[in-house]
């Protein structure tokens, strides 16, 4: 009974503690800052695709093959990179959700 009264007693204080900390201008401040780093990281992810795509420009096919497959390699690099930054992104936007 002692144990789970002191249980009890402790979630009690840390939500008494995150209900004063919520209510303060700071938490507001905080949570404003967090939800704009999400949305600059989704946002530089989108602009990178944007970007890639605009920049692709597939070669005809009278190019010589190995200058095609060079290509074709060079531009499946920044993709991967796009990729990282985009998972990068969702991921830490996932985090923040949780976190809240």
């Amino acid at each position: 009974a002692e144990r789970r009264r002191s249980t009890h007693e402790s979630r009690q204080e840390s939500a008494r503690g995150l209900r004063g900390r919520a209510a303060s201008p700071d938490m507001v401040l905080e949570k404003k800052q967090q939800l704009e780093r999400v949305i600059s990281n989704l946002d530089s992810a989108s602009n990178a695709m944007m970007d890639w795509m605009h920049k692709f420009n597939p070669l005809p096919d009278s190019v010589d093959q190995e200058q095609a497959r060079a290509y074709l390699e060079s531009e499946m690099e920044k993709i991967k990179k796009v990729r990282d930054l985009t998972y990068d992104a969702l991921e830490k936007a996932k985090e923040e959700g949780v976190k809240n």
